[in-house]
């Protein structure tokens, strides 16, 4: 009896990860239901391992691939259990949170990778030139940064007025950018991912994004937005 414990405390030990979590047989990132996976945890997987921790969410809740060999990988397994006909976004309403977030920091760590290889031809999208900031392209301006002075100093509502709308709107916006805020809007997301400067935290919502803020981007915000209503 003895020699029959030490194989089954074996295989105990292989199915479990480093983490501690129980993998079913196959599974290469079972704490990816468990937990949040760590900013440190997802930057050390490289762009394939993402890609298979993301598919292997969305294999779980039941996802019929149409790409045929991630398909048939995942039906090598047991626990995969495809449904014809269920959508993507079908399969994702039956995400937990913690599986919603996680493909969420998976996800944005690839944007970002991409983003950083396509650095050198980056092209700062264009803003209309009604109103010409005073520190854009100085030392005082991060790279790609538009309106530097929303962190600098106080604007007068006046020169606000002078902005187009979208020079506000995209002021508003890089205020937010600067804090990490991840947008929901894919355009706004790609259009701040271009800066080495946007750490988007996935899981913060405006609101705490907006108690971040200096003094001086909290009164810009607000003159910003009164000058949007205004016009």
């Amino acid at each position: 009896m003895r020699n029959l414990i030490k194989p089954l405390l074996l295989v105990s030990v292989l199915a479990t990860s480093v983490s501690g979590v129980f993998a079913a047989p196959g599974e290469k990132y079972p704490q990816t239901k468990t937990r949040v996976l760590s900013t440190t945890e997802v930057a050390n997987l490289n762009t394939a391992q993402r890609r298979y921790a993301i598919n292997e969410i969305y294999a779980r809740h039941g996802l019929l691939f149409g790409d045929m060999e991630i398909r048939r990988n995942f039906l090598k397994f047991n626990w995969y259990k495809p449904q014809p006909g269920q959508s993507m976004a079908v399969t994702k309403s039956k995400f937990t949170r913690i599986e919603r977030q996680n493909v969420e920091r998976l996800g944005l760590a690839r944007e970002l990778e991409q983003a950083s290889t396509k650095a050198d031809d980056y092209e700062a999208p264009s803003v209309a030139a009604d109103y010409h900031s005073p520190y854009a392209g100085t030392s005082k301006a991060w790279k790609g940064e538009h309106f530097p002075e929303t962190r600098l100093v106080r604007l007068d509502f006046n020169e606000v007025l002078a902005m187009s709308d979208s020079q506000k709107r995209y002021a508003i916006n890089e205020i937010y950018a600067r804090r990490g805020y991840l947008f929901q809007e894919m355009a706004l997301r790609k259009q701040f991912l271009g800066s080495s400067w946007y750490k988007p935290k996935p899981g913060r919502s405006m609101k705490t994004v907006a108690s971040t803020l200096t003094a001086i981007e909290k009164a810009n915000l607000s003159t910003l937005t009164a000058a949007r209503a205004a016009n």
